[in-house]
């Protein structure tokens, strides 16, 4: 496929919609969750993993696939 990687719904939805296009209905929805928190992370960057979790869900930019977790960027 040339050009572009096209970007998912959600991130069109928080663009406005710039191209007027369609918006896919049909792109599946990842299951909700915070990503557990890694047993080898120090302290602070536990906090820190807490702090961006809680953020990013709300936000609608984190999500758990296949036991890995997924941040979305809006580039």
């Amino acid at each position: 496929m040339a050009g572009r990687k096209p970007k998912s719904t959600a991130v069109n939805k928080i663009e406005g919609n710039p191209g007027k296009r369609k918006l896919n209905k049909k792109e599946p929805v990842p299951a909700k969750g915070v990503p557990e928190c890694p047993d080898w992370l120090l302290p602070e960057a536990k906090a820190e993993w807490e702090r961006l979790c809680e953020k990013y869900v709300i936000q609608k930019l984190l999500y758990v696939h296949e036991d890995l977790f997924v941040i979305m960027l809006a580039a």
